[in-house]
């Protein structure tokens, strides 16, 4: 009973003090007391014992004080006199949610001001404290266009993303390497003349950068006919494909859903082979006179058709094209653009997009995008789960992992590259290093920077670290992967269904991952794209160029044709994620993605997502040879045929050999 009625005491004084202000903030509480509102023990108001001295004076160490979010300091109190009865400080802060004090140290809670009061025998001091937002540095920054393509006149807007979203410093110091080529005023880009330019955004000592390219207005080699197309008068066109029967039958679908905006213009779709024999047989045409109008190939191609001055360039068809003024009208009588519009053109990845310029001196469009394929890395999910291993994400990373599964399973290669050539010139790319030059000094790749990482890769290949497709006698290093004997591959999207575990009694054996490139910087990130354009041939009759052109631009910008002939040929779609995912059927396929049966989906997924990272390479008579004679290269100093030096040299000699050889043959 007396423990109750002392505790109901307890609570009563505690109720009371709490209402009249009696503890201080911060929970601190005072020594003594007599229960009564008083800041210090002992008898107040005139009360004191004769033998009592009284506090005179409270002193602060610090009568101002500035803190960042979830700093703390200590205040110090010198109370007078120094024989004061009773000199026991209670502290308060005026604002617990800016500042907290408990015997006297500060924290700093959250933005504001507080005031501080340190109190002993009634006397009082206070210190007022500012609480800033903590600093949080920036840690990087990226722009929302890593490459850009512009005309003559053209207008885009960069801008910069700074992240952590919370950093506290956020102004962005831009810097463009050439004003005569653009203009630009914080974030906006102003199209001045042909040539290329790079702005860099830089926060906090990090960086990114877009390369610009401007190209002409008009296109060589084409005079719009009066009225622009003619819609009354059929045309014919010739269109050589290498498709297989299932793309073939999308491509006939849509050539009749074509001729129901332009019944006028009848297509002529052949089937010529694969596409060396397309390459081959348009030379064959071009030399003769006979030229097709539409073709599908590779933009090395495209460079070597352009020798004979046979490709039509696109530039004024382009969304600020001299012809963007010009309509058409379509069978049910409405009317669209002759000209890209700046929607269709916003739709297009931009590392394929601009692939078309990469020709001569980078002012014309020779080519647009119509499939393309990328690289990622597949790995085995499974393996990885259960060794704790970590996906890498940067070479060094990458070597790393190497050397643990090499200890788990010593028999083992632990990584397969299918493209000895795409793996040097993702090197190159990854290193802003010199690869291929579309004018003057075509083959740039002999210098210290790659010979490095040839060496490197060279040092992995013989600790047993890395082989390629062409080390194991060309054979596709999926091989090694479904037989377990290799745990990751770098290897193209479109060969998905070729790293899926094989079954045992109807168990898949393993789980594959799919994750991007390695990169030696990933904030900066660069990942090879390969795969077939189509370009437009010069004729005689302008209408067969407009017609032409019309089609091309309906497949290339069409987002039902995309989604429907990627998933046909396992490919990847030339528009950007945001657009295809327009396409309700599309994006529903990729939502079944999976790292079984549905592995296709999940590359294409793994594509979608890296699409910033594309980057072109310069097209011309001889780019073919120089990533055949890389490849080269690389096998033949990883299996130890040629030293470093012997093989570089061998490979430019190659090269320039190759286009003499041309040369003299034309």
């Amino acid at each position: 009973m007396k423990k109750r009625l002392l505790a109901a005491i307890m609570a009563s004084i505690l109720a009371v003090g709490g209402a009249f202000g009696f503890v201080a903030c911060g929970d601190d509480k005072p020594n003594g007391g007599n229960g009564n509102n008083t800041e210090q023990g002992g008898n107040q108001g005139g009360n004191e014992k004769p033998s009592d001295i009284p506090v005179t004076e409270v002193k602060l160490s610090k009568s101002e004080l500035t803190l960042e979010e979830g700093e703390s300091d200590t205040l110090t109190t010198t109370v007078l006199p120094d024989n004061a009865t009773n000199k026991t400080v209670i502290w308060r802060s005026s604002e617990d949610s800016v500042a907290t004090v408990k015997n006297g140290t500060v924290t700093a809670v959250s933005k504001g001001t507080a005031t501080i009061t340190a109190t002993a025998g009634g006397k009082s001091s206070v210190c007022s404290v500012t609480v800033n937002g903590k600093k949080i540095e920036a840690e990087g920054v990226k722009l929302n266009k890593n490459l850009l393509y512009m005309q003559i006149g053209d207008i885009e807007n960069l801008t910069a993303t700074v992240s952590p979203a919370n950093a506290t410093e956020k102004d962005v110091a831009w810097n463009n390497t050439d004003d005569g080529i653009i203009a630009f005023n914080n974030g906006k880009v102003t199209a001045l003349k042909i040539g290329k330019s790079t702005v860099t955004a830089t926060v906090n000592g990090k960086s990114a950068t877009c390369k610009i390219t401007v190209i002409a207005t008009k296109g060589e080699g084409f005079t719009m006919p009066e009225g622009g197309f003619d819609t009354a008068n059929q045309v014919e066109i010739s269109f050589y494909h290498g498709f297989g029967s299932v793309q073939s039958n999308v491509l006939k679908n849509y050539i009749e859903k074509f001729n129901k905006l332009y019944p006028n213009i009848k297509i002529n779709a052949q089937a010529v082979g694969r596409v060396e024999d397309i390459r081959n047989q348009v030379l064959e045409d071009i030399k003769a006179g006979t030229a097709p109008d539409i073709a599908y190939c590779y933009p090395e191609h495209v460079a070597e058709f352009n020798r004979f001055e046979a490709v039509q360039a696109l530039n004024g068809f382009l969304k600020n094209g001299e012809y963007k003024d010009y309509k058409v009208k379509l069978a049910d009588k409405s009317e669209e653009s002759l000209c890209f519009t700046q929607e269709q053109t916003n739709s297009f990845v931009e590392g394929y997009y601009g692939e078309g310029t990469e020709y001569g001196d980078g002012s014309q469009m020779l080519s647009l995008p119509l499939s393309k394929i990328a690289e990622v890395m597949y790995y085995n999910k499974t393996f990885f789960d259960k060794h704790d291993l970590t996906v890498p994400e940067t070479w060094d990373e990458m070597e790393e992992v190497c050397k643990k599964i090499k200890e788990i399973d010593k028999h083992s290669i632990p990584i397969g590259c299918d493209s000895e050539s795409n793996l040097f010139i993702t090197m190159c790319e990854q290193l802003s290093s010199s690869y291929t030059s579309a004018t003057g000094d075509n083959f740039l790749f002999d210098n210290d920077t790659n010979r490095s990482f040839v060496e490197r890769i060279k040092g992995w290949y013989d600790k047993g670290y890395i082989t390629t497709a062409q080390c194991i006698g060309g054979l596709y290093t999926s091989n090694l992967f479904t037989q377990q004997k290799a745990y990751m591959v770098i290897g193209s999207s479109s060969g998905a269904r070729h790293h899926i575990s094989p079954k045992t009694d109807g168990e898949y054996s393993y789980e594959t991952g799919i994750s991007v490139v390695p990169q030696f910087n990933p904030d900066k990130p660069k990942v090879i794209s390969q795969g077939p354009s189509v370009c437009i041939f010069k004729q005689e009759d302008p209408q067969r160029v407009l017609a032409s052109w019309l089609f091309v631009k309906y497949l290339t910008a069409n987002v039902d044709f995309q989604a429907e002939f990627s998933s046909a040929s396992n490919a990847l779609p030339v528009l950007n994620y945001t657009t295809m995912l327009k396409n309700v059927t599309y994006a529903a396929n990729l939502l079944t993605a999976d790292g079984f049966k549905n592995l296709p989906q999940f590359a294409a997924l793994v594509g979608l997502a890296q699409q910033e990272a594309y980057f072109t390479i310069p097209q011309f008579t001889g780019s073919a040879t120089a990533r055949q004679e890389v490849g080269n290269l690389m096998v033949s100093v990883l299996k130890g045929e040629k030293t470093i030096d012997s093989a570089f040299k061998d490979a430019v000699e190659n090269c320039n050999k190759s286009i003499n050889d041309k040369n003299e043959q034309e």
